[in-house]
């Protein structure tokens, strides 16, 4: 079993809308971050949010997922800059057509006390929960962590959380069929392993197990295929800024990647 790079894939599943966040704030004035819409032939492209909930631009929103389930849409805000703190990681609810914007929830849920890092979200449609990813400041050496909220943004908790998981926890699935989680972290040192892992647990944080070490780089985004392969597969993407590492799948440098479940 191991792990292969996605050149071309064809999408059989009918799509008929794409959402995706674009850019941030930055202290030096860059673009305000948004979350966008646009039909699948490319007509009628719409932005649904460029603000925050102090009515500021939104300064670096890094995910949207969709609860197809109860028409909503969910996006992360890793921070709103430092003259609006007070709203930094914050997870923002939306109608699928960007009006009734609500703050989901914050930091202020998280007694992890995590000062930046806010992710990725997978959403468990069935269960009704809001599953989110969080890394942790570059000075902080607490760990990341995997955490989840129900989708009225009550009952905060942490499922996964260990100092010795390097720095940051990124790309996020929800396997509801197996109730799994994968998830991708960045492990400590580029170019050293165990450097980016792919790890499975629980729904409930039971039995957190390493699957995949030393992916070069981070599992930055994760997507799932349950009928794909023997029983299902994960693909993620991976990114190392190190040219030079040679271990990895991706012999150095970032790509698509492909592990069947055994």
């Amino acid at each position: 079993m191991g792990a292969m790079l996605i050149l071309a894939a064809n999408a059989s599943a009918a799509v008929t809308s794409f959402y995706w966040t674009n850019g941030w704030t930055t202290t030096t004035g860059g673009p305000a971050g948004t979350v966008n819409r646009v039909d699948a032939g490319g007509a009628n492209p719409a932005v649904l949010a460029t603000l925050d909930g102090s009515g500021g631009p939104l300064a670096r929103v890094t995910d949207v997922e969709l609860d197809a389930t109860r028409s909503l849409l969910y996006f992360t805000n890793w921070d709103s800059g430092p003259q609006n703190a007070s709203l930094d990681e914050a997870v923002y609810r939306t109608s699928l057509t960007g009006t009734g914007q609500v703050l989901f929830t914050n930091s202020t849920n998280s007694n992890t006390g995590f000062a930046s890092g806010l992710h990725r979200l997978s959403i468990d449609e069935r269960n009704g929960d809001v599953y989110f990813t969080r890394g942790v400041s570059y000075a902080n050496a607490n760990g990341p962590e995997v955490s989840r909220v129900d989708v009225n943004g009550a009952n905060y908790t942490q499922l996964f959380g260990d100092p010795n998981s390097g720095w940051f926890v990124s790309g996020l699935v929800v396997d509801q069929g197996a109730n799994q989680i994968y998830w991708g972290d960045a492990g400590f040192n580029f170019g050293v392993p165990p450097d980016g892992r792919l790890n499975v647990m629980g729904i409930n944080g039971a039995l957190p197990t390493l699957l995949l070490a030393h992916i070069d780089g981070q599992g930055r985004s994760l997507a799932l295929d349950p009928g794909f392969g023997g029983s299902g597969t994960v693909f993620y993407s991976s990114w190392s800024p190190n040219p030079n590492v040679i271990a990895g799948p991706a012999n150095g440098g970032g790509g698509i990647w492909s592990y069947d479940i055994m």
